[in-house]
């Protein structure tokens, strides 16, 4: 979710990172870029969370549902309508 305080944070930290030595960029570089691995790392973690219980399913019984559909739901009955 985009706030309407969010573009003048960037624009801030654009004209911020202008006035910085090339070391320090490099410093702020690695922080941002180790900060956004963080975040693909919780967002990663908290999805496989999500899956695993709500609506995956793997192995044994992901093969036995796929039966059951097929078994029972996809069957056509010319005689049911």
């Amino acid at each position: 979710m985009v706030t309407m305080a969010e573009p003048a944070i960037k624009e801030q930290i654009v004209r911020d990172l202008d006035a910085l030595s090339p070391r320090s960029l490099s410093a702020v570089a690695d922080y941002v870029h180790e900060t956004k691995e963080r975040e693909d790392s919780v967002r990663s973690a908290a999805k496989a969370k999500l899956l695993e219980q709500f609506g995956a399913w793997r192995g044994e019984m992901g093969d036995h549902i796929a039966q059951v559909i097929e078994e029972g739901c996809e069957q056509i009955d010319p005689d049911g309508w």
